[in-house]
């Protein structure tokens, strides 16, 4: 390791983590990053972290990267408490990986599979309680997840205002991704395996012209419990206005400033498979470095000090 990123691995440079419950969803982070500065699960950690951590940088950003255990909210709950202690400078934590897509998202917007949805809010829709008359969800103020904070909020508007340049930004990571040794399983797998469970035959393949992952901003349902229902999804999503289902975020939305990122790897239904996974996670990610080039860097306290100084 060289001085330069001896000297880049202090805790309180970074501002930007990232948080991948799989190792299929980290496959890719050694060619988004630019530079690894440390891989050493034990370096610069607080007594009682137990996550192991990649730091590195992607463009002018300082990037540690968290590997959950395993899947979950309650992993993630874990790992992101531990994670703001560590790295106590943390303003933006993108959480990314796959989820479900509903295939009628919001307004009339298709949702295909390797698509990216970034979440705008979070439902955990697994709070609540069972009744004879089936699963009551607490939906009060106070057991809600907050909306996320004022400056998420407002990257994220920033991010939906300039949707169009982020998408091809994302195109153009996502080929220069698929086109590195080692990822030949993760180019898109076809128009016609883009399949929907519904009617008689069981499947049907859905209309698509496009081989591009497009780009869809929305609530996001996430719970410990895997969704395999094309009739329970449907409900959930018209009463919840989701537009995607997720295991993790409601684990750490409230205490971290997260984004959620994920790659459509199927549509939550009983026709859920592997096929789609790699090309959506690559996906996520190409999405994700696009994302982290247009988060402006936080000045300093000294940076502040200095321009209130200046005569100009």
């Amino acid at each position: 390791m060289n001085a330069e990123a001896s000297e880049a691995t202090r805790n309180s440079d970074f501002e930007i983590g990232i948080i991948c419950a799989l190792p299929l969803e980290a496959v890719a982070l050694k060619e988004i990053f630019h530079t690894i500065y440390s891989e050493n699960q034990f370096d610069g950690k607080e007594p009682g972290d137990l996550n192991s951590y990649t730091k590195g940088s992607i463009g002018q950003h300082k990037v540690v990267l968290a590997h959950l255990p395993g899947m979950g909210k309650v992993n993630a709950a874990a790992a992101g408490s531990t994670l703001k202690s560590t790295f106590r400078n943390l303003k933006l934590v993108l959480l990314i990986g796959i989820c479900g897509g509903v295939p009628e998202g919001a307004n009339e917007e298709r949702i295909f599979l390797g698509d990216v949805v970034i979440g705008t809010s979070v439902v955990q829709t697994d709070f609540g309680q069972w009744t004879p008359k089936g699963f009551d969800r607490k939906d009060t103020t106070r057991d809600n997840l907050r909306k996320p904070p004022p400056e998420i909020g407002s990257f994220l508007a920033k991010l939906e205002s300039d949707k169009s340049n982020i998408s091809a930004t994302t195109l153009s990571y996502l080929a220069m991704l698929l086109e590195k040794p080692g990822f030949e399983t993760a180019r898109f797998p076809g128009v016609h395996e883009d399949q929907l469970l519904a009617g008689s035959p069981p499947t049907i393949s859905r209309e698509r012209s496009h081989s591009e992952p497009n780009i869809h901003f929305g609530g996001v349902a996430s719970s410990d419990s895997v969704m395999k229902s094309g009739i329970h999804r449907d409900r959930i999503a018209k009463a919840e206005k989701v537009i995607a289902f997720e295991m993790e975020a409601a684990g750490v939305w409230d205490q971290l400033p997260t984004l959620v990122v994920k790659g459509v790897s199927d549509y939550a239904d009983s026709h859920k498979n592997d096929l789609w996974r790699e090309f959506a996670s690559a996906s996520a990610w190409a999405c994700t470095k696009a994302i982290i080039e247009k988060w402006e860097k936080q000045a300093t306290k000294e940076q502040y000090r200095v321009v209130s100084q200046s005569p100009f």
